[in-house]
C-alpha cells in the first residue's frame, strides 16, 4: 500500500488567520518551543491491544542570547509482543533555535507472519517553533510611519523520508509574519516540497510601516505512523524515517533600513558566497566566522 499523505492547508491558512486577528499592540516575548510525542502498541491477534511505552517532553525557553536553543536530545520507546511474533519502536528528537529548526522522528513496526500472529502499530512526531520581536527603527532616511519593502525566505532542507509498507508521514512548515495591519504568511507542506532536494525555499514580500514592532513566528511540525499487515498470514513490516531543518530569513529590501530584535537575532539571507557552504553543512563554519568579523 502507497505512502499515504495528508494536506493540511485549510487547517493551517485557519490557524493563520485566528493568529492574525489576535494579535494586538501587547507583543510577547522571544521564545523557543520544542516538542515531541508518540505512542506504541501490540494489536493480537483476536483484536485486543497492548499499549507500550510513549514519548511524550514539552521544553520552551526565553533566550537570553541568539545562539540559546530548546533542545530535546533523541529519545526511543519499544514494546514487542509476549510471544515475540510483533513488535514497535519509535524514536524522535527536537531543536528549535532563532530562525533555524529541527525535527527528527522514526516509526517501525514488525510481524513474523503466520496465523494468529500479532501486529506492531505505533506513531511519533513534534512540533517546533520560534517567535521573536523585530522593529523596524526609524532614521533620518527612513523615518517614522513610511513604509519599506521586507523580504521573506523559508528553506526546508532535510533527505527524502525513508518510507516501507504501511508507513505514513504529514509535514507542514509555516511561517506568520504580521506588524502595523500587514501580515506575510506562507507554508509548505508535503505537496509544495519536493522530496530529498536540499534548499526547497519559499520567497515573499510585504510593505510594512517604519517605526512599528511586528512578530513573526515560524513552526515546523512532523508526524510519522508505522503499522503492520493485519491479516495475520504472513510477515511484514513498516518504517517512516524523516529528518527535516527550517531556515527562516527576514531582509529588508534597502539595505540602509535598520531593523532591530528583542532577541538581538539576526535573520539576515546568506550571502551568494556562503549559500554553498550552508549546504554542505557548513552552517557552524558561517557563524563562527560571521562571529570573528564582530
Amino acid at each position: 500500500m502507497p505512502a499515504t499523505l495528508l494536506n493540511k492547508r485549510v487547517a493551517v491558512a485557519l490557524a493563520a488567520l485566528a493568529i492574525c486577528a489576535s494579535a494586538s499592540a501587547t507583543h510577547a516575548a522571544p521564545s523557543l518551543t520544542a516538542s515531541y510525542y508518540g505512542h506504541t502498541s501490540i494489536k493480537h491477534w483476536w483484536g485486543a491491544y497492548n499499549a507500550g511505552p510513549d514519548l511524550n517532553s514539552v521544553l520552551t525557553v526565553t533566550p537570553q542570547s541568539p545562539q540559546e536553543q530548546a533542545n530535546l536530545q533523541r529519545q526511543t520507546a519499544a514494546i514487542t509482543s509476549d510471544d515475540g511474533s510483533a513488535s514497535a519502536s519509535i524514536t524522535a528528537s527536537a531543536c528549535a533555535g532563532l530562525g533555524n529548526l529541527h525535527l527528527y522522528a522514526a516509526a517501525h513496526a514488525a510481524s513474523n507472519g503466520g496465523d494468529y500472529t500479532d501486529t506492531g502499530l505505533d506513531n511519533a512526531g513534534g512540533d517546533v517553533s520560534f517567535q521573536d520581536e523585530l522593529t523596524i527603527v526609524p532614521t533620518t532616511a527612513h523615518p517614522a510611519g513610511t513604509s519599506v519593502l521586507l523580504h521573506a525566505q523559508l528553506v526546508l532542507d532535510g533527505p527524502a523520508p525513508q518510507f516501507g509498507t504501511w508507513g505514513h508521514v504529514y509535514m507542514d512548515d509555516t511561517v506568520n509574519l504580521w506588524g502595523s495591519g500587514t501580515l506575510l504568511y506562507d507554508y509548505y507542506d508535503y505537496y509544495s516540497w519536493t522530496p530529498g532536494s536540499s534548499g526547497s525555499r519559499l520567497d515573499w514580500e510585504g510593505q510594512f510601516q517604519v517605526g512599528t514592532k511586528f512578530t513573526i513566528v515560524n513552526d515546523l511540525n512532523v508526524k510519522v505512523e508505522a503499522q503492520t499487515d493485519d491479516n495475520g498470514t504472513s510477515a511484514s513490516w513498516a518504517i517512516v524515517d524523516v529528518s527535516q531543518t527550517s531556515h527562516m530569513y527576514f531582509w529588508p529590501d534597502d539595505p540602509t533600513v535598520l531593523i532591530s530584535t528583542d532577541s538581538g537575532a539576526s535573520y539576515a539571507v546568506p550571502e551568494p558566497a556562503t549559500v554553498f557552504l550552508l549546504a554542505m553543512g557548513g552552517l557552524a563554519l558561517l557563524r563562527r566566522r560571521r562571529g570573528a568579523s564582530s
